[in-house]
Order: C-alpha cells, then structure tokens, then sequence
C-alpha cells in the first residue's frame, strides 16, 4: 500500500499497486492520444523489498505532479 496525501485539502488515503494499474488503463481509454507511461512490475520478492517500494513510490510521486502540473 502507498500513502498519498491530497492537496489542496491534505487527505491521506492508501492505494494499492493494482489501482494504479486499473487508473492507467482508465485514462489509456479516455485519452488514446496521450502516452501514459506503466508502471513497474512487482515480482513477490519484490514486493517487501525497500528499495523496490521506495523505487515505485518515487516514480507514482513523480507521474502524479506531472499530471497535477499539466505535463
């Protein structure tokens, strides 16, 4: 699970990996035009791995500004 804080009203909610997954597909469907990038692959090993939480939390982090951002 990775805890996101919302702005501006500073929520906190938790997501799972397989959210993240279903939005993309979403937005894939209702912007064909727009290159959405994927996002990474967990393996079992993986996913109790710091560095590998850390890794995929930084990049769902960056994809979400950029989006906020217009970008």
């Amino acid at each position: 699970n990775y805890k996101i804080k919302t702005e501006p009203f500073g929520w906190v909610v938790q997501r799972r990996t397989d959210e993240f997954v279903r939005l993309r597909t979403v937005l894939e469907k209702l912007h064909p035009g727009i290159v959405i990038p994927k996002f990474c692959k967990k393996t079992i090993k993986e996913k109790f791995k710091d560095d590998s939480i850390r890794k995929r939390l930084f990049l769902y982090e960056v994809w979400f500004l950029k989006r906020r951002e217009g970008g």
